[in-house]
C-alpha cells in the first residue's frame, strides 16, 4: 500500500529568483524548509519503522537515565543547601562532598526506582525525541538519515545544469550516422517534488519536474 502525497508548493515563496548565484549557505537554508515541510507531513526516512523498533530499548535506557541524573542532581543540591552549602556559587564536588557516601548510594537507589511518571516530570518530549531521533541515525537500517543525500541532490539540481546524450541520425535508407551530441540545460523544479509514501510513512520514491533551458 502506498500514497502520493501533493507537491511541496510550500517551499514556492522561499525560492530564489535566480539560482546561477545561489550560494552553499542558501542551499543549506532551503534544503532545511524541503526537510521541514516533509517531516511536517509525516515522512520518515526509508527503514525508520525497523530502527525505532530496534532501538527502542537502547532509546528507553538512554531517557531513564537522564532522569535518574537529574534527580539524583537535584537530590544532593537539596542535600547540601541543608548542609549549609550555597549551590548556586558551589562546584559539583563541594556539593557531592556535602553528603555522605551513604546518603549518596541511599539517594541514587531511591532514584533507580523512579516511574515513568517520574521521568516526563524530568526530561521533556523534545528531549525524548531526540534521543530516539540520535540512535535512529546510528541505525544502518536508515537508507538515508534526514533525506540528507537526496535532499542535496534536489538542491544542487535546481541550479542550471548541462545534460548531454547522444541522439543518433538515420538516412533515408535507415542507415545509421554518427549522430549528434546533444546538450541542453535543465533545472529541478523543487515545489514540485510528489514523494509516495508507505503504510508507515516511510518516503519509497520521488516524482518532479525539471524543465529544459
Amino acid at each position: 500500500m502506498s500514497e502520493q502525497l501533493g507537491p511541496l508548493t510550500d517551499i514556492h515563496p522561499a525560492l530564489p529568483a535566480d539560482w546561477a548565484s545561489v550560494t552553499p549557505r542558501q542551499k543549506n537554508v532551503i534544503k532545511a524548509g524541503l526537510h521541514e515541510i516533509l517531516d511536517g507531513l509525516g515522512c520518515k526516512c526509508n527503514g525508520t519503522k525497523v530502527a525505532i523498533d530496534s532501538v527502542a530499548a537502547t532509546v528507553n535506557e538512554r531517557i531513564r537515565a537522564l532522569a535518574i541524573t537529574r534527580r539524583v542532581d537535584t537530590g544532593l543540591r537539596e542535600l547540601a543547601t541543608a548542609a549549609g552549602v550555597d549551590v548556586e556559587k558551589a562546584s559539583p564536588g563541594v556539593i557531592i562532598a556535602a553528603s555522605t557516601p551513604e546518603q549518596v548510594q541511599s539517594l541514587i537507589q531511591y532514584e533507580a526506582l523512579i516511574t515513568q511518571g517520574g521521568i516526563e516530570d524530568v526530561v521533556t518530549n523534545a528531549e525524548m525525541g531526540t534521543i530516539q531521533k540520535e540512535e535512529i541515525a546510528r541505525n544502518p537500517q536508515v537508507a538515508d538519515p534526514d533525506w540528507e543525500k537526496d535532499l542535496t541532490q534536489f538542491v544542487n539540481r535546481a541550479s542550471p545544469h548541462d545534460i548531454a546524450y547522444w541522439q543518433p541520425v538515420l538516412s533515408q535508407v535507415d542507415e545509421q550516422y554518427p549522430g549528434l551530441y546533444i546538450v541542453e540545460s535543465q533545472t529541478l523544479k523543487l515545489d514540485t517534488i510528489r514523494p509516495t509514501v508507505d503504510r508507515n510513512g516511510e518516503i519509497m520514491s520521488w516524482r518532479y519536474e525539471e524543465s529544459v533551458r
